[in-house]
């Protein structure tokens, strides 16, 4: 269903403080993208934040194990 305006805000201003907060540390943060969970779960949680790491391969799916933080805003 779509986001209505509280939801659209929370998540631009969690986007903003981790984007300040984790400036030039090379983290990934995400919205709105799938995470492999198993074989037929592919969420897409609201917020992400991923290890440094995980931008050597851009070509294969973002896996749990990727993850420092997902967040789901209700």
């Amino acid at each position: 269903s779509p986001m209505g305006g509280p939801h659209v805000w929370v998540l631009v201003r969690l986007d903003e403080a981790f984007g300040i907060a984790l400036a030039g540390s090379n983290h990934p943060i995400l919205t709105q993208i799938p995470v492999d969970l198993e074989e037929r779960s592919q969420p897409q949680p609201d917020l992400m934040i991923l290890r440094p790491e995980s931008r050597t391969d851009e070509l294969r799916k973002i896996v749990a194990s990727d993850a420092l933080l997902v967040a789901e805003v209700s």
